[in-house]
């Protein structure tokens, strides 16, 4: 015969698994508390997405790199592009607002190639390489929107006092940009994942 391990608290007789449930949930309005009223649970409580990224719009072309690294060329691609493992902790507020007035926080990502190196913008030409993930240009916000997603380069962003975003020209093989939001025509701005 099996016996259940229980608690007796004031009498009464509980099971593991219910204080087990109760103090997860306990734990879980914690940190939910915490996160509503300062914001400040996102530090320690990092989230992360493995995928691959594809334009909305055009020819569906992925995020793909030259294969150097360090320093090669992140490019517009076929199918199945580069897997992007991409962590966040923190918020974002982005010099256009546009954060704001989602109905989701931009967190800061890093977008880490499978090399261990990162997509960071170039503040000189406006490329996106392949760098060190903790060189300048290698944090994004990801503004989550219905149409499609936009990876907004905090660096570029705060420097010129606008959102600049990961934009694509929907060339195979014609390296990835930034430019401020909708200033180019002919160009894409909008990416929607593809789980790997």
């Amino acid at each position: 015969m099996m016996t259940r391990i229980g608690r007796n608290l004031g009498g009464h007789t509980f099971s593991r698994v219910a204080l087990i449930g109760s103090a997860f949930c306990l734990a879980l309005t914690m940190v939910m508390s915490l996160t509503t009223t300062t914001g400040v649970a996102n530090a320690s409580t990092p989230i992360s997405i493995i995928a691959h990224w594809h334009t909305v719009f055009g020819n569906h072309l992925y995020i793909t790199t030259d294969g150097t690294t360090p320093y090669g060329a992140a490019e517009s691609g076929n199918a199945p592009g580069r897997q992007l493992t991409s962590q966040s902790g923190n918020t974002y507020t982005d010099p256009s607002g546009l954060c704001a007035k989602s109905t989701h926080e931009c967190f800061i990502w890093n977008l880490q190639l499978d090399s261990g190196y990162c997509l960071a913008a170039v503040n000189t030409n406006l490329n996106i390489d392949i760098k060190p993930c903790g060189a300048d240009g290698t944090a994004w916000a990801l503004l989550i929107e219905n149409s499609g997603d936009k990876w907004i380069n905090r660096e570029i962003s705060d420097t010129a006092g606008a959102d600049y975003v990961m934009t694509s020209d929907n060339v195979v093989g014609d390296r990835l940009t930034i430019d401020c939001i909708g200033c180019t025509s002919g160009t894409y701005q909008q990416w929607i994942p593809v789980s790997s």
